[in-house]
């Protein structure tokens, strides 16, 4: 008998750890498979882009540039520093760039399984490990699969919920944890962070009584110590002028206008806002189906006379313990919505930890429902549909990479055709100025500016000089190269008829040598 007992648990437990396996195996396909190509995003990731690669070229780890100068509007260094490191192990390309944001996210999952095994067993890790590929924003811009702030800042959320949670449970020293994740989260996106305060503070009335003023008091020095040894730092360089521009210019930023509803949208196109409702709708329909039993009556002090009123009374009770066991839940996902909603500015990124916090709740949620349903076969079809949604969804995704790079989009084809150039000249133009004239739909006008997307990639590839200014600069500069968008010619061959190409394919590199001299 015990040895039969024993075996069942092994195959149980193999079960499970093959399930794990199969589950990452996935996630990690999801964040690193063609993690080195398709465009560059221009909205943030360029930006980031250049500012690490300057700052990787000048060796000065402390002071963002862009294009050469100062950049006030860049967040605090910590993301930059994931880059350069990206850059250290890769080069400066987007393998390089992106690295430090898969990692991130594949670190998230990890934290999220850790706690969700800790704190209550396996099962709900592994219903983590299924949900978290699912996640189509996160995977699609500005977190594990770009070069930005959102996914190590993602990662300090989760950080700082779980330690919130760990405070309920009694263990006054994870405030020490909360507020580390808070400094961190500042050294990430700056004022950002104020979604992390904001649940804390939320939070605080079920767990003041379980803190203490000694970690307290830790707590706020492990918040402040990074900002500040770096915060001194940057004062040497220009007094408070940058930390001025990342705390009140940043919330200025942010509060401009007035309410949106767009991000209310957003949510209700991702598929796993999808999956919650579905989980909860099913939670809904078994409470109905069981009906309200007589212990729900005694529960409640009720009368046994089942009339109306009781039942809306019972109802609210059951809704009311349901709402207070996911208070930290509801409000790690409601927070961010809510701040950015009632803020107005919109950016479809700036929710993304809701969507950590919706892990955490799609997996409790679904064990329990499967627990709900006891040892029955209808338990197992459910355990299988929610599996095989998570898996089919994940995998469309991912099926889909194998376009990355091949879509013939401009940037691409530009970082190709300055791979060419580059390897043709072997790096014999590298550290020279360089100016463009090229068409893109909404710059009509102002061909001669270079867009951020193409500054990165001609960094990076080409390491020139990226000056505005079109034909009519290059023409001025002697030493200087021209990227001219091969539809342009003819409005340009007149005067630069007879200047050597040196790249000859959807763009032109045209140097001031001359043919026939």
């Amino acid at each position: 008998m015990g040895f039969g007992i024993m075996r069942n648990i092994n195959v149980y437990r193999t079960r499970q750890i093959c399930l794990l396996i199969a589950f990452f195996t996935v996630i990690i396909i999801r964040l690193f498979y063609k993690l080195d190509v398709g465009t560059i995003n221009v909205t943030d990731e360029a930006w980031y882009g250049i500012n690490a690669f300057e700052m990787f070229k000048s060796g000065n780890w402390l002071v963002p540039t862009l294009r050469g100068q100062i950049d006030y509007a860049s967040k605090p260094p910590l993301g930059l520093w994931g880059i350069l490191i990206g850059f250290k192990i890769f080069g400066t390309n987007l393998m390089g760039l992106r690295f430090y944001s898969a990692v991130a996210g594949l670190l998230t999952i990890i934290v999220i399984c850790i706690y969700l095994y800790k704190r209550f067993d396996n099962r709900y890790a592994l219903a983590a490990a299924a949900v978290f590929p699912v996640l189509w924003q996160c995977f699609d811009m500005h977190m594990y699969r770009a070069g930005d702030m959102d996914a190590l800042f993602g990662l300090f959320y989760a950080i700082a919920i779980f330690a919130l949670s760990e405070i309920a449970r009694g263990d006054s020293r994870m405030i020490v944890v909360y507020w580390a994740a808070v400094g961190l989260g500042f050294m990430t996106k700056s004022m950002h962070v104020v979604v992390f305060l904001l649940v804390g503070f939320l939070y605080l009335p079920v767990i003041y009584k379980k803190l203490n003023v000694k970690d307290s008091v830790f707590g706020i020095l492990a918040g402040l110590l990074p900002t500040v040894v770096w915060g001194a730092a940057r004062y040497q360089v220009d007094g408070f002028k940058y930390i001025r521009c990342i705390t009140l210019g940043e919330a200025g930023d942010q509060t401009r206008s007035g309410i949106t509803l767009d991000y209310l949208r957003d949510i209700s196109r991702e598929k796993v806002t999808w999956l919650l409702a579905a989980l909860l709708l099913v939670r809904l329909v078994m409470y109905f189906v069981h009906g309200v039993t007589d212990d729900s009556y005694k529960g409640a002090g009720l009368p046994e006379k089942r009339n109306l009123r009781n039942w809306f009374r019972i109802f609210g009770r059951d809704v009311f313990f349901f709402i207070k066991r996911r208070y930290l839940s509801i409000l790690a996902y409601c927070v961010p919505i809510g701040v950015y909603t009632l803020a107005g500015h919109y950016m479809t990124w700036y929710i993304d930890p809701a969507y950590i916090a919706v892990i955490w709740i799609v997996s409790i949620e679904a064990i329990e429902i499967s627990d709900m349903l006891g040892k029955t076969m209808k338990k197992r079809v459910f355990v299988l549909l929610v599996a095989l949604a998570c898996l089919f969804y994940s995998s469309v995704q991912i099926y889909q990479y194998k376009d990355l790079g091949e879509g013939g989009n401009p940037v691409d084809q530009f970082g190709h055709d300055m791979t060419e150039f580059c390897d043709n000249t072997s790096g014999e133009y590298a550290g020279c100025d360089a100016y463009i004239a090229y068409d893109r739909g909404r710059y009509v006008g102002d061909r001669g500016h270079w867009e951020l997307d193409y500054v990165f990639t001609c960094n990076t590839k080409g390491n020139l000089n990226c000056l505005d200014g079109g034909v009519e600069g290059f023409l001025a500069d002697e030493d200087s190269l021209l990227v001219l968008d091969s539809g342009l010619w003819d409005q340009y061959a007149s005067v630069l008829t007879g200047y050597v190409f040196l790249e000859q394919n959807t763009f032109y590199v045209l140097s001031h040598d001359r043919y026939g001299e």
